[in-house]
């Protein structure tokens, strides 16, 4: 699971690698799926282009204004990473930007996460397009998706940053929190 926090309510967390990639929503204090949270006896919503063409996740997060954003990567040609903007009640994509390095398509965009002060931060992993761009620390612009490098992330031996938190008001020593777990 990939989690996001919206802001002051529960967490959504979509099946990672899902065909049928799916969002609930969790009660923070159980940590329990929330019964009927999006209507009467719906527990989950499914991420849709259509009807039934349901997509895979790779990472969400909500920005300060409550908007879902995904980002997911493409499994078949064209192969590249892009930014949805997403309805949380009825799963339906609202808008869908390639996400793009000075104006070139890339692949393999994990993480995905807001700041303090609502900006957009990715992660890329191993399998990018360019190999310069891997392991990179990203912002990106909902509005384009363009990606602009932040930082490369110097964790030796890490080679596939899949998701990153940013850490509320509440907890304000960092704006960012990025984990890498090798399995």
């Amino acid at each position: 699971f990939e989690r996001a926090c919206q802001p002051q309510t529960d967490v959504a967390a979509p099946r990672d690698h899902d065909a049928a990639g799916a969002a609930v929503e969790i009660d923070v204090a159980t940590g329990q799926a929330i019964p009927n949270a999006f209507g009467p006896g719906v527990g989950y919503v499914r991420v849709r282009s259509g009807a039934t063409n349901y997509i895979a996740l790779d990472d969400l997060t909500f920005d300060p204004a409550g908007n879902l954003y995904i980002t997911r990567n493409r499994s078949s040609a064209p192969f590249q990473s892009v930014l949805l903007r997403v309805d949380k009640t009825t799963g339906l994509i609202l808008e869908e930007r390639p996400i793009t390095i000075n104006g070139s398509a890339e692949a393999e965009f994990e993480g995905l996460s807001t700041g303090l002060g609502g900006t957009l931060y990715a992660t890329t992993g191993y399998g990018v397009t360019n190999p310069a761009n891997r392991n990179r620390l990203w912002t990106l612009d909902p509005a384009t998706g363009a990606a602009t490098l932040q930082v490369a992330l110097p964790i030796s031996g890490a080679t596939d940053y899949e998701s990153l938190a940013c850490l509320n008001a509440t907890n304000s020593n960092a704006d960012l929190f990025i984990s890498k777990t090798n399995t």
